[in-house]
Parts: C-alpha cells; sequence; structure tokens
C-alpha cells in the first residue's frame, strides 16, 4: 500500500513564483532578495499516488502544493492533510518520521534548504560578562567533555522497563510490563489510580496493573510509569535547592497535563508520551541543582542559578535524555522548550505540544515572561489538521481544567 509512488516525467515546467514561497511558514516576512534567491533553486514536483520518493527530501524542504496526503503514525493511526489547510504551508516531515502516501495526483513544492536544519540544540558556546558563570561556564564544558557531570540517576525500575520495551522476546507479551510495575506498589497503586481518573474516560475500572496495560497497551503504560519514576530524580538533599527542585516538578507536571490533554485530540500523537515529554521538558536543570549541591561555591549567590538555568539547561538536558535512552522525540522536545518561533513540520509532533503547554501553563503567573500571545506561535497553527482547531484547543483546554488539575494533583503525589 505504501510503496514508492508512480513518478514519470515528476518535475514539472511550471516554476513556482515569488507569491508561492512567500506565503509558507519559514519563508514569511523574509525579504525580497531571499525569496528571489529561493525560488530560482525552488521546482514544483508531480506525483500520481503513492509514497514519496525519499531522495526529494535530501537537501530540500517539501511542501504541499496541492492535492491531498495520508499520513500514517508507527501505531498505526491517520491523517489527511489537504493542500488548503494551513498545516500545508509547513515543510513536510521526512518520512523516517512518518508515513506520507499521496491519496492521487498531488504536487509538492521543493526548495533548497538554505540553512542547516533546526534540532542541533543549543551549545554552550557564550562567556558571559560575570566572572562567576564564566568560570561556571568554563566547568560545564570541562565535564561534558570529559563525562564527569553529576546526572540524576534513572531509577532502576525504569531502567527495566525500557529494556523491556526494547526486549524481541518479549514485544507482544503484556505480562512482562505488568510484573515489573507490580515490583512496586506505591508505583502500580499510581498507575491504577491515574487510569481510573476522568482523564482516561474508561467505562469501566481497571483493578489490577493488567488490566491496565491491555486496555492502554505496553508503550502507553510504561510511559505513565516512567513519568511517576523520574520523580524521584527531582528529589535533593539540600534544603536550599528544594525550592527550586520542587517549584520545577510542579511546573512540569502542569505542562505534562496540559501536553496530555491537547495530544488526546491529535491521533498521531500518543497521550501518555505527550505526557513524559511534559515531565521531562526541563530535565536540563537537574545536573544544574546537582553540581550547585557538590560545589555550592561555584554559584556565589542564589541569582547565579537563575542565571544558569536558561543558559545551560538544554545542552544538559540533551546529555541527560541521551544517557537515559528515552527517545530522539523527547530530546527535541528538550532541545526547543521555550523555542516559541520554532517552525517545526506540517504534523504536530511532540515539541509543538509542549509549547502550547508552556504557553498555557504559564498564563497569569506572576513574575513569568509572558512570551508571544499562544495564538502567535506557529505550533499553535497546526492544530487543525486533528480533531482541534486553533480556537477549539482552547475551548478544550477551558472544558478541560478540572480533568487538568487532577492530572496534575496525581502526577505530583498529592493525588
Amino acid at each position: 500500500m505504501f510503496g514508492i509512488g508512480r513518478r514519470t516525467d515528476s518535475r514539472l515546467s511550471t516554476r513556482p513564483s515569488s507569491s508561492d514561497l512567500a506565503q509558507l511558514v519559514p519563508y514569511a516576512g523574509a525579504d525580497a532578495a531571499t525569496i528571489r534567491d529561493l525560488t530560482n533553486g525552488a521546482v514544483l514536483l508531480a506525483l500520481k499516488s503513492g509514497k514519496i520518493p525519499p531522495d526529494w527530501f535530501v537537501g530540500h524542504s517539501l511542501f504541499l502544493h496541492s492535492g491531498q496526503l495520508e499520513l500514517q503514525s508507527a501505531n498505526g493511526e491517520r491523517q489527511f492533510l489537504s493542500s488548503v489547510s494551513p498545516p500545508a504551508r509547513f515543510p513536510l516531515p521526512a518520512p523516517t518520521k512518518i508515513r506520507i502516501r499521496a491519496l492521487g495526483a498531488v504536487t509538492f513544492l521543493q526548495v533548497p534548504n538554505a540553512v542547516a536544519s533546526e534540532g542541533s540544540g543549543e551549545p554552550i558556546q557564550r562567556r558571559p560578562a560575570d566572572p562567576h558563570l564564566a568560570t561556571l561556564s568554563r566547568i560545564l564544558e570541562n565535564k561534558l567533555a570529559s563525562g564527569d557531570i553529576p546526572l540524576p540517576s534513572m531509577p532502576d525500575l525504569a531502567a527495566k522497563l525500557n529494556a523491556a520495551m526494547h526486549n524481541p522476546d518479549s514485544r507482544s507479551d503484556d505480562h512482562d510490563i505488568a510484573k515489573l510495575i507490580q515490583l512496586d506498589p506505591a508505583l502500580a497503586t499510581k498507575v491504577i489510580h491515574l487510569v481510573n481518573s476522568a482523564a482516561f474516560r474508561f467505562a469501566h475500572r481497571a483493578d489490577t496493573v493488567q488490566q491496565a496495560v491491555t486496555r492502554l497497551g505496553r508503550s502507553r503504560i510504561r510511559n505513565l510509569a516512567l513519568g511517576f519514576l523520574i520523580r524521584n530524580a527531582f528529589d535533593t538533599r539540600s534544603p536550599a535547592l528544594r525550592k527550586h527542585a520542587n517549584a520545577l516538578w510542579l511546573r512540569s507536571c502542569h505542562v505534562a497535563a496540559v501536553s496530555f490533554t491537547l495530544a488526546r485530540q491529535l491521533s498521531l500523537l500518543d497521550p501518555e508520551r505527550a505526557m513524559l515529554a511534559g515531565l521531562v521538558h526541563q530535565i536540563g536543570v537537574l545536573p544544574i541543582l546537582g553540581l550547585a549541591q557538590q560545589q555550592p561555591q561555584l554559584f556565589g549567590q542564589a541569582a547565579l542559578l537563575d542565571i544558569a538555568v536558561p543558559t545551560f539547561e538544554k545542552r544538559l538536558g540533551r546529555f541527560v535524555l541521551e544517557h537515559w535512552k528515552l527517545g530522539d522525540d523527547l530530546v527535541d522536545v528538550v532541545d526547543h522548550a521555550g523555542d516559541w518561533r520554532r517552525i517545526g513540520y506540517a504534523v504536530p509532533d511532540y515539541v509543538d505540544i509542549v509549547l502550547l503547554a508552556q504557553r498555557h501553563a504559564d498564563m497569569g503567573r506572576p513574575g513569568i515572561d509572558q512570551g508571544p500571545p499562544i495564538d502567535s506561535l506557529p505550533a499553535f497553527r497546526k492544530l487543525e489538521l486533528g480533531r482541534l482547531t486553533p480556537r477549539k484547543s482552547i475551548r478544550v483546554l477551558e472544558e478541560a481544567e478540572r480533568e487538568i488539575v487532577e492530572l496534575r494533583r496525581i502526577l505530583s503525589g498529592n493525588g
């Protein structure tokens, strides 16, 4: 069904116009000279049906120009993308991210990549004028280079859950995941409590972990369990740092709850994975707190910690998640947390969901930079792909406020 599409005479003689490119999100606001240069290198490609040839993506961004596409996620869920919908103004994801099939005759606009693609993270490269921060920067760079950074430990049970998910001998057996969760009675209770909450809307209660796994599947239950287990990584023995760690965890729970609620409206995304993404989107703060606990003299004063967090957290967050082997999709979330103008792709991903959840969680919080309006974010304009629209997404969150509060309470340990 997803065979390579027929592409005889794929390059059309008709050239794209400057106005075609100016309407695309990545080039909106570009000056006339830039648009002209991009237009000169752009071409229109035709596909009669089927799968997009992978080489069309190499060195280029590909946009749906006319027609309709079927998008299929790894879990088999499908959505449709029309050339007249707002998400079509974003580049298509590479076929390694999602399966794409042309429904009948389709044309694409292929634009050369003028700059390196996003997602490379935020390297530590600034040398702040503050001598304390400059010293801290050098120390962190040296520790990263040597691998000697105080990483939060992944709980043993979380590591076992990850290993079970990747064990080819047990991928079709839900019992192994259930048995592992049952090794921790407190975790088992939390998982059952959450599955029976209003957020999941099951008609019948799950009384055992096995019943919960049967209903949600091993992957979704694994993501729920990891979310609860990661809570331990936010613990600190330092009374001075406990306030920072607790505030970080509570905000992460809020972002996670909103992420779950939004992702539930988009069938290509796993709500439990979105919840986990929300919980770890600022995980890079933990190594900074760990270093502050080990060597408090480096920070000099409390204000320096507040400066160090935005300076270093993305690089360190990537380091933590790669060490924990939680997946590239969550690493992308860490890389782009707070990157309000991130363009991404025509298909909403976990980065988009967490960005919207961050803005929602910070609305009205005193002393917090409110950033751009939520409806101006590129991520906001992609929601039309699923059951959401930008306007409906706000209504969904308003109507689900009680569920969000309940999820926050359960995740934070106060449920």
